[in-house]
């Protein structure tokens, strides 16, 4: 799978740690693929305040700090004819205490599915400022390696 990761005026400023597609996320896309029952879809995406290095064992934050939402999801066909899975949500000031976010992570809903989670990327500190915000955006592709 290729994945991206775009954080509006961040981009180059931050570098991405680590990134894992969780075993949960990867049975579930499985399930996806053989049409093998449902719901098997992602809604939320979500913030956290760890920086660990991602594993595949991992919950999708694993910050002590996290606030989720209902992320924009779309999918298209590129250039080159690969279809991309996208997830998007703004997060703004206050939305962590701490304002420190080091973690993002797509799961299947924000009430009781954010522990069935499809990835989680740590990437560079980001402190948001007293009315800032941040963009995520996050592509998924299936990809022959």
């Amino acid at each position: 799978m290729g994945i991206g990761l775009r954080a509006q005026k961040y981009i180059l400023e931050m570098g991405l740690k680590s990134v894992a597609i969780l075993n949960k996320g990867k049975e579930n896309i499985t399930k996806l693929l053989v049409n093998l029952g449902s719901p098997y879809s992602y809604y939320a995406i979500g913030v956290g305040n760890d920086g660990t290095d991602a594993t595949e064992n991992d919950n999708p934050l694993k910050g002590s700090e996290q606030s989720w939402k209902d992320a924009n999801r779309s999918y298209f066909k590129d250039g080159n004819g690969s279809y991309i899975a996208q997830w998007n949500a703004t997060f703004n000031y206050g939305d962590l205490p701490s304002n420190s976010l080091k973690e993002i992570g797509i799961a299947q809903n924000i009430t009781n599915g954010t522990v069935n989670g499809l990835i989680r990327i740590t990437f560079d500190e980001i402190i948001l400022g007293s009315g800032s915000s941040v963009n995520f955006q996050i592509q998924i592709s299936p990809t022959q390696g």
